[in-house]
């Protein structure tokens, strides 16, 4: 039996008609199979765009936060979005894509970001953490970019901020600051500054997965304030240092034959 939970944005400002109305017709459909209980599923089915395959991840990831013996379901993706980069096309034929799909895992980056008053945030980025600039008066964003593990490195970035993107964000923002797109089953992190005019050349580029990436917010005037936030999520403002490493949790992707990252993967 499949078990299927299908994932429903708690916004539904963010899910379209045309997703919820695919959404509703395949639970009809597979009526039998369906749980609404996320630790007894077995698949995961997201309806929408890459933005609801990272929504249903991140619950994924908070469920197995609080509950540790979880079997990590698979997710599924149909794709009732824009790009839909992890989003298979639409079907009905659930059993044949779940036959044919590639199976890949995806680590996503365990992010702590502390602010100038000393309060701590924890946060989950399948797509990629962002310490950005947020001067009123425009000047740039200092930025102290500190890799502790076998490729150890310090240096100051000054500009608009820093990316550091897992491989299935690299096709996003990253990707849009000057990144290159990393294969969604590479085992590295990418760095990429945003618009530096020297550090892109000192510190952009691919880290293994066992690094430990530092970002210090050099504000010691108070004229440089920079925020944090991931995968384009709730922003943290005036953020002081944000620590970031690659969760050993892995969750799964299936991607049939017609999903496009899935001709990214090497075989």
């Amino acid at each position: 039996m499949n078990l299927l939970y299908f994932f429903k944005n708690k916004d539904s400002m963010k899910e379209k008609a045309t997703a919820a109305a695919a959404r509703q017709a395949a639970e009809s459909l597979f009526a039998a199979d369906r749980v609404t209980d996320l630790g007894k599923a077995r698949y995961v089915l997201a309806f929408g765009g890459d933005g609801t395959m990272l929504d249903a991840l991140r619950e994924m990831a908070d469920y197995k936060k609080t509950h540790p013996d979880w079997q990590v379901a698979t997710a599924i993706g149909f794709n009732y979005g824009d790009v839909g980069y992890l989003m298979n096309k639409p079907t009905d034929r659930l059993d044949t894509l779940i036959a044919q799909a590639r199976i890949v895992t995806v680590h996503p980056l365990e992010v702590s970001v502390t602010d100038e008053s000393g309060k701590t945030y924890s946060r989950t980025a399948f797509n990629d953490a962002v310490v950005h600039g947020n001067s009123p008066n425009g000047q740039s964003c200092h930025v102290e970019f500190v890799s502790e593990g076998s490729k150890n490195m310090r240096y100051v970035v000054k500009g608009d901020g820093v990316i550091v993107s897992t491989p299935m964000g690299s096709s996003a923002y990253y990707r849009n600051a000057g990144g290159e797109p990393i294969r969604l089953d590479a085992k590295t992190i990418g760095v990429q500054p945003i618009c530096s005019r020297d550090a892109t050349a000192q510190i952009a580029g691919l880290y293994p997965v066992s690094q430990k990436i530092v970002l210090n917010v050099l504000n010691t005037n108070q004229k440089r304030p920079a925020y944090a936030n991931t995968d384009n999520d709730e922003r943290i403002d005036n953020a002081a240092r944000v620590e970031i490493v690659s969760s050993q949790q892995a969750f799964p992707i299936a991607m049939g034959f017609n999903c496009p990252a899935r001709a990214k993967i090497r075989y």
